[in-house]
């Protein structure tokens, strides 16, 4: 008996001095904020931009009004003309057929002044120099303004553009009608060759040629300056009278809605 006792107090005390069992449970499953918040934003769909129609660059020449009274050209093309120097383009806009508004000089003299910073070659303006209406300026608009009434850009026979007070202009000739004078060696070959086709060009050609053999374009002979005088003076004459010109390779590029009516079909790069 004493055997089994001491048997059983060790059992006991070998069951006390055991470790106890830990039971491992499961990790508590995440939960559906905690995946939510770890998981990848996705970024919002791309919404596509509206394709803005830019307006077409052209250098076709006008051949119809903006709007009513007077009879205008684009104002883009204005500006555009006016910030160069285009001597074949300012023949084509006088042309007999063109409906561009002519106006003349009604004062003694004008500056030649240009807004747009292009070529104010010619020397100033006189009484009676024929000239096209352009433009007319708008408060706030490009270039610069003049004081002292409405101002307005008109081109010369020469390419050129001035900007002058609109006051200073009638719309009928006050006296013998004159125009800025046109230097032959500026306008375009096809130009040239199709006014060569007129007999009093191509005389006046060939005397402006002979005189002005060894003149420097700064310093011409009196002679010289006579028949160059003579040779602008039958080109204008020529194209007064309604002669047709070809489309000059020189022209100024400007924004102009494609298939505008004030564009002529004609034109060609």
């Amino acid at each position: 008996m004493r055997f089994i006792g001491v048997c059983a107090a060790l059992i006991v005390v070998g069951c006390a001095g055991a470790p106890p069992t830990v039971s491992k449970q499961p990790a508590p499953a995440e939960s559906e904020a905690t995946i939510a918040t770890s998981a990848p934003l996705e970024a919002p769909p791309e919404v596509a931009a509206k394709p803005t129609s830019a307006p077409a660059t052209t250098r076709d020449l006008p051949t119809q009004c903006v709007g009513d009274s007077p009879c205008l050209p684009p104002a883009q093309f204005a500006e555009s003309l006016c910030k160069g120097s285009y001597p074949s383009v300012a023949l084509a806009m006088f042309e007999k057929s063109t409906p561009w508004q002519r106006k003349w000089v009604n004062v003694r003299s004008l500056e030649a002044v240009n807004a747009f910073g292009g070529s104010a070659s010619g020397g100033p303006l006189n009484f009676g120099e024929e000239v096209v209406l352009l433009r007319r300026q708008q408060a706030g608009g490009g270039g610069m303004q003049m004081s002292g009434g409405e101002d307005v850009e008109v081109l010369r026979w020469n390419g050129t553009c001035v900007t002058v007070r609109e006051s200073e202009l009638v719309e009928y000739v006050p006296g013998l009608p004159k125009h800025a004078p046109i230097v032959w060696a500026y306008l375009d070959e096809p130009t040239q060759t199709a006014l060569l086709t007129k007999k009093s060009v191509a005389s006046a050609r060939d005397q402006q040629r002979k005189e002005c053999r060894g003149s420097s374009k700064r310093d011409l002979s009196p002679s010289c300056e006579k028949a160059a005088g003579a040779l602008d003076g039958a080109i204008v004459v020529a194209v007064r009278k309604g002669m047709q010109l070809p489309v000059p390779e020189k022209r100024p590029a400007w924004e102009g809605p494609e298939g505008d009516p004030a564009l002529t079909v004609a034109n060609q790069p």
